[in-house]
């Protein structure tokens, strides 16, 4: 997982290439999901999941992947692709909230219009010179024509909710509906007249907006014993259809403006994988993914052929992805955030800080000895070069700092400050155990070193 743009690697504090700018940005973006305490370390699923806290928070990975790996497009794209079937969940549930307020209101109406009403008497005082009985029964016939379409609707309202078509949990059912392939078996022929009735508005609907995907049909119907029942597949574009007509049927009633925008809408699904695909697809993509090239092949194909926007399209290149990640880019991060907590500049720092103490210590101590002083507790000042020195010096090779794995800290280049709480219970605790065997032995190394210094008796030169 190389970044092959031609400025290399930004800097840190640099996010032009990436996606978020700071934590909080990637938290409205990615919701939080529930912390469950593990008495292991993380998976990356756990971590792009956002099950993890602090210094294993995908926060700290997406820092991770963009200052040490320079492959922030890869995560960038899995949280793009999350975010588009978070997009698709957004939709179908608008359309069931939907349905299922218009079904409510619907049944209320129709029971307030159940209850009888009392009609002034006619005395006489107006006779219609078009003729009364014309009037009335064309009344009657529009108000019986209405009455026949909305009790069509109400089954059609009640078919849907009872078949659960609009499942925004189950991502397979989710994918299934948005392509097309939810289905309806009826034997009702009034239903089965509405439907078809929902299938060429949609269909004008579509050609009214130029729709390029032309060749997919909104609504197909497969007679399965005409006499008894009939399948009906039902596409989301006729249940835009259907919701469209019953706000516009409720504004005339009520006399009030038609509300705009209360879910999102199928543009938006279309919107949002163009955008995919745009970013990470095409040849000349901002943040082209270097992926097998029949994978991209299929997505162009779904998306640009196929007319398709479900979730299902970038699901191959997902878990390419994901895999990659996991075997390529994963396992330094754990290395580096939760098995130390100090970073790779503070590495070299006390690398080189170190060999200085230490030829202190071996400076002063030797200046001693051949100097012959002999009072033992002058010569025992060099205990604090070689402390230092030797402190150093292990915690850069074990690349962990007692200290601040006593105090429940990190270094971290995933805050302004430098420093990061230890907020995993597993993290915390391995790097406390870690520290405390790391403090031992820097104890036990500087204090051998301090005693033969202080005990080898002088000799002047």
């Amino acid at each position: 997982m190389n970044n092959y743009n031609p400025d290399g690697s930004p800097v840190h504090g640099d996010y032009v290439q990436s996606n978020f700018r700071n934590k909080h940005d990637l938290e409205k973006y990615s919701p939080p999901k529930s912390n469950d305490p593990h008495d292991r370390l993380p998976t990356l699923y756990e971590v792009l999941n956002r099950k993890t806290q602090t210094p294993v928070d995908l926060w700290s990975f997406y820092v991770y992947m963009k200052d040490s790996q320079s492959a922030i497009d890869y995560l960038d794209f899995w949280l793009d692709v999350i975010q588009h079937l978070n997009l698709c969940k957004s939709y179908v549930k608008g359309l069931k909230t939907t349905l299922t307020a218009n079904y409510r209101q619907r049944n209320a109406t129709n029971v307030a219009s159940a209850i009888p009403r009392k009609t002034p008497p006619n005395n006489g005082s107006f006779v219609s010179p078009f003729g009364a009985n014309d009037i009335g029964n064309n009344s009657r016939e529009s108000v019986g024509s209405q009455k026949h379409k909305s009790i069509s609707s109400s089954v059609l309202l009640d078919m849907i909710m009872t078949e659960n078509l609009l499942e925004d949990e189950d991502n397979n059912r989710l994918s299934s509906f948005l392509k097309g392939e939810a289905t309806l078996r009826t034997s009702d022929p009034n239903v089965n007249q509405r439907i078809e009735e929902l299938k060429r508005h949609s269909q004008s609907i579509g050609l009214n907006m130029g729709a390029s995907n032309s060749n997919l049909s909104v609504f197909e119907t497969q007679p399965e014993n005409r006499e008894i029942n009939r399948i009906s597949t039902i596409k989301p574009e006729m249940l835009e259809t259907f919701i469209k007509e019953e706000m516009d049927s409720a504004q005339l009633k009520n006399d009030s403006p038609r509300p705009e925008n209360l879910f999102v809408t199928r543009a938006d699904l279309r919107s949002s994988s163009r955008k995919i695909l745009y970013t990470y697809f095409m040849e000349a993509a901002e943040k082209r993914l270097f992926i097998p090239e029949y994978i991209i092949k299929n997505i162009r194909h779904n998306l640009e052929t196929e007319g398709r926007d479900d979730p299902e399209v970038f699901e191959e290149a997902k878990e390419y992805v994901f895999k990659a990640m996991e075997n390529e880019a994963f396992p330094g991060f754990l290395l580096s955030n939760a098995i130390s907590n100090i970073t790779v500049t503070s590495h070299l720092v006390r690398l080189i800080f170190g060999f200085f103490f230490l030829f202190v210590g071996f400076w002063v101590g030797y200046t001693l000895i051949f100097l012959n002083w002999n009072p033992k507790p002058v010569r025992a000042v060099v205990v604090i070069p070689f402390f230092i020195g030797t402190y150093l010096l292990i915690t850069s090779i074990y690349n962990i700092d007692p200290v601040l794995s006593i105090f429940g800290y990190g270094e971290s280049k995933a805050t302004h400050s430098g420093l990061i709480k230890l907020k995993e219970p597993f993290v915390r605790r391995l790097l406390l155990k870690r520290g405390l065997w790391v403090l031992l032995l820097t104890s036990v190394i500087a204090a051998v070193l301090s005693i033969i210094f202080a005990l080898v008796p002088g000799k002047r030169l």
